[in-house]
């Protein structure tokens, strides 16, 4: 969870006080469609952590750009 504590104190409190395990789970599959490389059964892989971290990186900002248009 990111944010200062003011901004997630009011997005837990408009959800309810603790974190649902569906919204992990939601962003475990988000990440697993967007990046090949932790698909699970597959060929693809990173041959080292960093290039794994960058898809990652990549993935995340693209899809918060397109949701919230930053």
């Amino acid at each position: 969870v990111y944010g200062r504590k003011e901004e997630i104190l009011a997005l837990l409190e408009s959800v309810g006080q603790k974190i649902n395990t569906s919204f992990v789970e939601r962003v475990n599959l988000t990440l697993r469609h967007l990046i090949s490389r932790l698909h699970r059964r597959t060929l693809c892989f990173s041959k080292k952590r960093e290039y794994l971290m960058m898809a990652c990186w990549v993935s995340l900002n693209s899809v918060s750009d397109a949701l919230w248009g930053v």
